[in-house]
């Protein structure tokens, strides 16, 4: 989306002192387009200009795009003519869930890549709290049993007061048995109380871990947040940086995890 300008300057800036002698950054591509006005440039057709100087002159372009040119605008037809391939085949990678993401893959069918540059943080970030997520489940795990064990209780009141009443039993006997049950749902009670109290003081630690204003990237509580629900629904796949795709050939096929059942 960026003009002729600004687009010759941060490349030449961030690849050519890195490339051999003689070549610059527009050597690595077949095809260079700027200022493309997305996500018009996906929904709809407007026309090319051919970038004929070094200081952005412009020239309508009347019949199609070529290789090794530098155009503006256009649109994402004239790029599937231009490398003649199924929508399937091509990889868009952007860093907009909206103007990249979603837009790509909705009206165009482009298989998609999100750039999100602060997932390394976030899961360095997870990688540290985990030991305090595990300690959570621990304790929600024993809070679980306690409340099970204090369903029983409440049953098992319920039903003897039931059958104490049709049986005209001893009043005396009735009393006994419904203070035992009452002493024990109050220390359940008093126990689930002690677990809260500690889950609350390692979420809080937990929570430390992640952005002071927004807390965890990717979920919330123990649901996934919108943004990764956008993210799994538009994305095809997503990574924290382009680079990360010098680990795999160009023919690599990436897959989901497998689900899973298991709490």
């Amino acid at each position: 989306n960026s003009d002729w300008q600004y687009t010759r300057s941060i490349m030449a800036y961030c690849f050519d002192p890195f490339l051999p002698e003689g070549r610059t950054w527009r050597d690595l591509f077949d095809l260079i387009v700027v200022d493309a006005t997305k996500p018009e440039f996906f929904s709809s057709q407007p026309p090319y200009y051919e970038v004929v100087t070094e200081e952005g002159h412009l020239v309508k372009v009347t019949g199609l795009i070529e290789r090794g040119k530098v155009y503006q605008g256009g649109n994402a037809v004239a790029i599937e003519r231009l490398f003649y391939v199924p929508r399937g085949q091509i990889l868009y990678v952007g860093d907009h869930i909206y103007s990249d993401v979603y837009q790509s893959k909705k009206i165009c069918h482009w298989r998609t890549m999100l750039v999100i540059s602060e997932l390394e943080k976030e899961l360095c970030a997870a990688a540290a709290a985990n030991p305090l997520l595990e300690k959570i489940k621990d304790h929600m795990n024993q809070k679980e049993m306690l409340e099970l064990r204090l369903d029983d209780i409440k049953r098992v009141a319920h039903s003897r007061d039931g059958l104490q009443s049709r049986a005209k039993l001893d009043t005396r006997a009735k009393l006994d048995t419904r203070a035992e049950l009452e002493r024990e749902e109050e220390s359940l009670k008093r126990e689930m109380r002690g677990i809260d109290q500690c889950v609350g003081e390692l979420i809080v630690e937990l929570d430390s871990h992640f952005n002071p204003f927004w807390g965890e990237l990717l979920y919330a509580g123990n649901d996934k947040s919108y943004f990764f629900m956008s993210i799994e629904r538009y994305a095809c796949t997503y990574t924290s940086k382009v680079s990360n795709l010098l680990h795999y050939s160009p023919a690599h096929y990436f897959r989901p995890p497998m689900k899973s059942y298991e709490r």
